[in-house]
């Protein structure tokens, strides 16, 4: 219970701050509940020369020991007024004036740091222009890590670390598949680790479409076993190139916010992850027996929770995002800011705010071609809004950039409309991940659903 009411404030946990919560909630203390107390809340001098105190628990150490300080100060103090009030030695005004004083100087101790000066921010923000300059000098124009789109990529800048990226949409438009195609572009060609926490899908089938993906071959030939001797080999290779691909899979089902918190830590620690994608955010389980808690509140908890922990980790998280009924109601079926379920606090939260959307779904026989996708950047906090159009390889399982003569018969060209609120874009550079033929300047996606085979 401690434990898991640190978790939702946010705050660390550890041998002191679980020890006093429990000094604090049992001060009516039972005998179990003194015995619990003296075992797992030893005095704070005792731990903090008995245990090695690691650079994330010394905050919270030091906190204990000026708060510990603090109490017993406001004691003297409350002491001091009781006996002058008592003894009436001098005025009650100027008894409580030095008492006042006396008050006031501990508010100033325990309000902290007062923020960063100008100067100070001057000197972060010296080391970050020398990272542009260092990059556009190596040819890399992109602050962020690039998704392997680079009309998107012209929108969004890359993904940042501490930026907390939601790809909504509605069923079968190709969530999981379009985080995988950038999965795969991060780990194989810019060469840095991902965590997928995959909460809906197994690890086995994320790795069938990766598998399928990155050879070549038919997922659904994969599946049925119907391989020609060029596509076992295709596949051979690909296994193999894959085993050395930085990718981890977390396909824990009902995985507990605590849990995911926990694991992404200790995998930023162990493997050095720069990218962490979720899928999907709502089903994450809050673990706390929250009867007078709505729904909404619940999912609002895990938004926030996630977007700090993006800031704590200094990673990108992009996390997939279901998305209201309300898209069906109305006549383009296409998404808005306000279908995000369950929650407003995801629009606020999110950094970034990525809508997938497929006109053949809806029965739309127009489409300039087969698997056309518009993915919009409905919220840019750092940068511009747009639409960009990718291709959805159904086969594959992945999303390709188009090519010139679809992009033409589309009637779009690169930026074709441009203006300070708005830019749209489109993507005409390689297929990046390697090892892969049909790489035709497109990228193609498997929507969330499971394939049709």
């Amino acid at each position: 219970m401690a434990i898991q009411e640190l978790f939702d404030r946010n705050e660390p946990i550890n041998m002191i701050t679980v020890g006093e919560l429990l000094r604090k909630k049992f001060s009516e203390d039972s005998t179990l509940e003194k015995y619990l107390i003296e075992t797992i809340n030893p005095s704070l001098t005792d731990i903090a020369t008995s245990y090695f105190i690691s650079q994330a628990h010394a905050e919270s150490v030091y906190r204990a020991l000026v708060d510990k300080f603090l109490f017993r100060t406001l004691a003297n103090i409350a002491r001091e007024l009781h006996e002058n009030a008592h003894t009436q030695t001098s005025p009650p005004y100027q008894i409580a004036h030095k008492g006042i004083e006396k008050l006031q100087n501990i508010l100033l101790q325990g309000a902290g740091e007062t923020g960063k000066s100008i100067g100070e921010l001057s000197r972060e923000l010296y080391t970050t222009i020398e990272q542009i300059a260092t990059r556009r000098r190596e040819g890399q124009i992109l602050v962020g890590i690039s998704s392997g789109f680079p009309a998107l990529d012209r929108i969004t800048g890359g993904w940042r670390p501490s930026d907390y990226i939601i790809i909504a949409a509605r069923t079968s438009m190709g969530k999981t598949a379009f985080m995988l195609s950038i999965a795969m572009h991060v780990a194989s060609v810019e060469q840095k680790p991902v965590m997928i926490f995959s909460l809906e899908m197994s690890a086995v089938q994320l790795a069938m479409r990766i598998l399928s993906s990155y050879s070549g071959v038919p997922l659904q030939k994969i599946r049925n076993a119907q391989l020609e001797e060029p596509e076992l080999k295709a596949l051979e290779t690909a296994v193999e190139q894959l085993q050395d691909l930085p990718i981890w899979i977390d396909d824990t089902g009902d995985l507990s916010l605590y849990d995911l918190r926990a694991r992404a830590t200790l995998a930023r620690t162990q493997h050095n992850i720069e990218l962490f994608m979720v899928d999907y955010l709502q089903q994450v389980r809050v673990t706390l027996e929250r009867r007078h808690t709505t729904r909404e509140q619940e999912v609002s908890m895990v938004s926030r929770t996630l977007k700090a922990l993006a800031k704590e980790l200094e990673s990108p998280f992009i996390v997939i995002s279901q998305l209201s009924r309300q898209t069906e109601q109305r006549l383009d079926n296409k998404p808005r800011l306000s279908d995000l379920r369950e929650s407003g606090a995801i629009e606020q939260d999110a950094d970034i705010v990525i809508f997938l959307y497929r006109p053949e779904y809806y029965g739309d026989t127009k489409s300039a071609f087969e698997g056309y996708t518009e993915v919009e950047v409905a919220k840019n906090r750092n940068g511009p809004t747009g639409t960009t159009i990718l291709k959805f390889n159904r086969q594959l399982v992945r999303f390709e950039n188009p090519s010139p003569e679809e992009l033409s018969a589309a009637g779009v060209t690169d930026n074709d409309t441009q203006n300070s609120q708005h830019e749209t874009t489109t993507i005409q550079s390689r297929h990046s991940i390697p090892s892969t033929p049909n790489n035709d300047n497109s990228l193609t996606t498997h929507e969330d659903e499971e394939p049709p085979f």
